[in-house]
């Protein structure tokens, strides 16, 4: 009879004992398990997709070298069912086995492994404050990088930062030490979510989030998970689901806002202006909803450049000029111009390059909107030479469409 998709595969029981399989379990590597069934066991991509209970499009997205990642955890928990691993390999992938056997001899593969677990749990013991504070500036290091250089720079670097405090978290007793790696993990995971975003994989960011509001709660700081819910509204609204982007990062607002520094507040409604001004819905694109948001943002936003409780919210008196200028550019707002120029004079040349690069955009569009063409352009090609060198889909994707436009007015 022909093989159907519906078969099961055939694993052999070495496969899951390889370094390589050992090694992408225990990474959480997703694409690569799925790489090694296809190369090992003659696994097509429509058998894993049935046996995984996924799209066959989705399993060709996270077999891709670098592809999509998959880190909620039914999803794993999902695929760990659909395939049948023995317990050795749940435990390698960080989940808990699904057969208990009180006796085991000392010499058997599953001592083996409860002896790797045994030496995790060691190591999560061995994180103390100073351990923490190490991987607490690896996270500033990274974020400098992306602000600086982008997600080309910081991207590998954070994938490892992330699996690193994920095992240590896991792995951690209750107690200061592990509310400070819930701690961590959130705000690196709401970092790489935004990172998602700007190189266009918004599955990706969607997952990220999700871990960084679980990791919040459990950290419980509302700061960050208000930060996280806000920032994963954009991933809504880069699939045009805008009613729900703005639902989002409000609902955020609303629940949270008490219970936030001033400044994340004043973040949250210039988010909410941000929605509101990009939407292409007649109902929610209001110019005086947006001005509202905006008004009460720069009530709420406290002197000096930052906090320093909130090393991951940039937004400073500049920082809001130019994020009223990107929302109002689209109401045609002629004063718009006026404070973009004074936002890029007054930032400091190299320490933000995907925001200048979204800063130009504006400009370009302001300048664009007025009828000077040339300078449009000018701006138009240095936001396109920072977006290639960060990285930034995203903000090319906007380049590009206002370079169009420009192109077709000066026909």
């Amino acid at each position: 009879m022909p093989e159907r998709a519906s078969d099961p595969i055939t694993i052999p029981e070495s496969l899951w004992r390889r370094p390589e399989m050992i090694e992408a379990l225990k990474a959480r590597d997703i694409g690569h398990l799925f790489r090694l069934l296809r190369q090992y066991a003659g696994a097509s991509q429509t058998k894993i997709a049935t046996m995984c209970g996924m799209a066959q499009g989705k399993v060709s997205q996270i077999m891709k070298p670098g592809g999509s990642q998959v880190t909620a955890f039914e999803v794993i928990a999902r695929i760990a069912d659909g395939l049948d691993m023995p317990d050795h390999a749940r435990i390698n992938l960080g989940l808990a086995p699904r057969h208990q056997t009180p006796d085991i001899p000392e010499d058997s593969p599953a001592a083996e492994d409860h002896a790797t677990l045994i030496e995790r749990l060691r190591t999560a013991k061995a994180v103390d404050a100073e351990v923490v504070t190490v991987l607490r500036n690896e996270t500033e290091n990274i974020r400098v990088l992306d602000r600086r250089l982008g997600n080309v720079a910081a991207a590998e670097r954070m994938r490892a930062h992330i699996r690193q405090v994920e095992t240590a978290l896991r792995h951690s007793l209750p107690g200061k030490v592990r509310r400070s790696l819930a701690y961590i993990l959130a705000d690196s995971s709401a970092l790489a979510g935004w990172q998602a975003i700007d190189a266009g994989n918004l599955t990706a960011a969607w997952d990220h989030f999700e871990r960084a509001k679980l990791a919040a709660r459990e950290a419980e700081d509302y700061a960050l998970l208000a930060f996280a819910q806000g920032e994963q509204a954009y991933v809504l609204f880069d699939i045009d689901q805008q009613a729900d982007a703005r639902e989002l990062v409000s609902d955020a607002y609303t629940n949270y806002g008490k219970l936030i520094p001033a400044r994340l507040s004043a973040w949250l409604k210039m988010a909410e202006a941000e929605i509101v001004a990009g939407s292409t819905l007649p109902d929610h694109r209001d110019e005086k909803s947006c001005r509202n948001s905006i008004d009460e943002a720069m009530r709420l936003l406290p002197d000096g450049d930052g906090d320093a409780e909130l090393p991951y919210v940039a937004l400073n008196a500049t920082h809001l000029a130019r994020w009223r200028g990107n929302c109002l550019v689209h109401f045609g707002d002629s004063e718009t111009i006026g404070d973009l120029k004074s936002a890029l004079s007054a930032m400091r040349p190299g320490a933000y390059a995907r925001a200048e690069a979204g800063l130009r955009c504006d400009l370009a569009s302001a300048l664009f909107a007025q009828g000077e063409i040339a300078e449009a352009r000018a701006e138009i090609d240095a936001a396109a030479q920072l977006a290639k060198r960060t990285g930034s889909v995203r903000q090319q994707r906007r380049i590009d469409q206002l370079a169009a436009r420009v192109t077709l007015a000066g026909l």
